[in-house]
């Protein structure tokens, strides 16, 4: 959740920013630059380059939990309570 909510290229927030204009819109995914990733933690990336699936589940369950917390208006229509990523 660190790296989704922090990750800075440029004085500009990218997946948080990225997150939040793709749910506004009904779109529910979210590409992570593995550069990004690889200077925010390099044994992550082993860690994730050696077991992808249950990483991948691990970023899912992230997004999802940022989503609801920080992004999810009821308010509006368009936006899922829950969707997955």
């Amino acid at each position: 959740m660190h790296f989704i909510r922090e990750t800075q290229v440029r004085n500009q927030y990218v997946y948080r920013e990225q997150l939040k204009s793709n749910a506004q819109r009904g779109k529910y995914f979210l590409k992570v630059d593995m550069e990004h990733l690889n200077a925010f933690d390099d044994p992550l990336v082993t860690a994730f380059r050696n077991n992808p699936n249950s990483y991948i589940k691990v970023f899912e369950e992230a997004v999802e939990t940022i989503y609801r917390n920080d992004y999810y208006d009821e308010s509006n229509m368009d936006m899922e309570p829950a969707p997955k990523f």
